[in-house]
């Protein structure tokens, strides 16, 4: 590590209960999509199923232009990385000169400092990171459900206006839904409704 503050940091987490496994000192990740690479202070990772819990970044005072500015570029990780369960937080040494001040991102988009430096710690971090990620779950499979329901109704609707239209053809001795279509009608029907039903097992 670069500077005495990492150092210091590192061993603080250490003392906090973090495992040194769970500790990254400087990652560089790559989203995808993103051409970009980021490279934040720390990560911090749950050793069981690697998974990322929270991206920190550290100042070396507790200047509140310095502070925003790196409050926004946690912002911009987190974004990149389009992980909502991921927390983001600025770090500065502690005024008293004993420990760590946490930041965070408030809702106005200003610097917030975190009540306490208990609330970090390595079991908080990853339930909420469970937690948090169910109602993820929770949520897509609603919305994977409502696309599925209007996706049912729309060819529910093209169905019965195809039967429609052919018994008005038929009046008329116009064969409209011969076997060959029928089948055509039913493949593309399928290839509709198939992906969602994939999603729904996969979530199961």
């Amino acid at each position: 590590m670069e500077s005495q503050i990492e150092q210091q940091f590192f061993q603080y987490l250490a003392e906090l209960g973090f495992p040194k496994s769970s500790i990254i000192y400087e990652p560089v990740f790559q989203p995808i999509g993103d051409g970009r690479r980021y490279r934040p202070d720390f990560a911090l990772l749950d050793p069981k199923t690697n998974e990322l819990l929270a991206i920190i970044e550290i100042n070396g005072r507790n200047d509140p232009e310095i502070l925003s500015r790196a409050i926004q570029q946690v912002r911009q990780y987190i974004a990149a990385l389009r992980d909502k369960a991921v927390r983001g937080f600025v770090v500065i040494p502690a005024q008293s000169g004993d420990g760590f001040e946490f930041y965070t991102l408030g809702e106005g988009g200003e610097p917030k400092q975190v009540p306490s430096s208990s609330f970090l710690q390595f079991e908080s971090l990853s339930s909420a990171r469970i937690a948090e990620k169910k109602e993820m779950l929770a949520e897509e499979k609603k919305e994977t459900t409502d696309q599925f329901l209007v996706v049912c109704f729309a060819a529910s609707a093209f169905a019965v206006a195809v039967a429609a239209a052919d018994f008005v053809c038929s009046r008329y001795g116009i064969a409209l839904l011969t076997t060959e279509r029928m089948v055509l009608v039913g493949a593309a029907i399928a290839l509709v409704v198939i992906p969602y039903v994939q999603k729904f097992k996969a979530g199961h």
